[in-house]
């Protein structure tokens, strides 16, 4: 069974193979897929960007959520979900900054300091979503949104809080940090839903399990019909054995919040390899890079580090920042070294 600190790997070292798997293949179709790669479509880390291995948005979004729980868990014990919330808007407003085109002198005063916008490398621009980036210029979200944005980067919440708040608390933890930037009520709820199932399998439940708990949550809210209903359809499709055609004509292509938590749920309980399920989950006409780091999150926490391919690993874009990022996250979450966490990633309100 992997220890906490493998699932923690896996989860994010995960997401970030499957966003990188998934990134040269965006916005094909299936068709063009297959003409590509053949019939069993994209199996391994292939340039994107100018870059074999390539992390997006979705990878660099996901890290900075990290921080934000990093830098909030340096002065806090308690959970304090408005404070939290507010540190991971501070470290979203970082990443902001990095993708300005005029990069120099531009950050922020609440988005100051922090580890990850100093990095040359997170200053590329990987397909940055426009309702973040809208979002995140006018300090308000957008209301009519509800893409996979807010979703595909709320993982560390999940990690975060696992063990430290109930459930509950994770859900609405998971839920603010999309509503940052997504405003519409599918938007943030399948963040929290994607949120609480991480805690869940963190703190050791089943996959079937953890997801069940965060469904009973996720009814508790008002507007939780649509991404109830997409979820409970990847659920059954994983039990039913239905060919790939029906399942993503059922599931949708990934670019909408609840489309894409679906792919990630359906490929996670449908395939018992995490190879495999990424893979599957990259391969169709849609949002393929956050449908792989959805799914590769999810499955990466069940399986722990050791599950994901080797060659993979060897080909990602910053795996070493990745690596670093995921340790500090849980050494934050435990209280261990603050001292050294506050010095290199800074006060949170700062």
């Amino acid at each position: 069974m992997p220890t906490i600190e493998d699932r923690f790997r896996g989860c994010l070292v995960g997401g970030a193979t499957g966003d990188a798997l998934g990134a040269p293949i965006e916005f094909f179709s299936e068709a063009n897929i297959n003409e590509r790669y053949g019939g069993e479509g994209i199996r391994e880390l292939e340039p994107s960007y100018g870059v074999v291995g390539a992390i997006t948005d979705d990878t660099q979004m996901t890290l900075f959520t990290a921080e934000g729980c990093i830098r909030y868990g340096e002065i806090a014990v308690d959970v304090d979900l408005t404070r939290l919330t507010q540190s991971i808007r501070f470290a979203y407003q970082r990443w902001f900054d990095t993708q300005q085109s005029a990069h120099q002198g531009s950050e922020s005063e609440s988005a100051k300091g922090g580890y990850l916008a100093h990095l040359p490398a997170m200053r590329n621009r990987r397909g940055p979503g426009n309702t973040c980036l809208t979002a995140l210029a006018n300090g308000r979200p957008v209301i009519s949104s509800k893409g996979c944005g807010g979703v595909m980067r709320v993982a560390p919440v999940g990690l975060f809080l696992a063990g430290r708040a109930d459930r509950r608390t994770v859900f609405d933890a998971g839920c603010r940090s999309a509503e940052i930037t997504h405003g519409h009520p599918s938007g943030y709820l399948a963040a929290g839903v994607l949120a609480a199932l991480i805690a869940g399998v963190i703190e050791g439940q089943a996959l079937s399990d953890s997801l069940e708990v965060a469904l009973d949550i996720l009814q508790e809210h008002d507007d939780h019909h649509e991404v109830l209903s997409k979820v409970t359809a990847a659920i059954r499709l994983s039990r039913d054995g239905v060919d790939r055609t029906q399942v993503f004509a059922t599931l949708g292509e990934g670019w909408i919040a609840e489309e894409a938590l679906a792919i990630g749920v359906y490929s996670c309980m449908a395939w018992q390899s995490l190879e495999e399920a990424v893979v599957y989950s990259v391969n169709h006409g849609g949002d393929s890079d956050s449908t792989g780091s959805i799914t590769g999150q999810i499955i990466g926490a069940v399986m722990g580090f050791e599950s994901i391919p080797d060659r993979w690993i060897q080909r990602l874009e910053l795996i070493d920042t990745i690596e670093k990022i995921t340790l500090d996250l849980n050494r934050s979450r435990t209280g261990v070294d603050r001292k050294e966490l506050h010095r290199v990633y800074g006060s949170m309100e700062k």
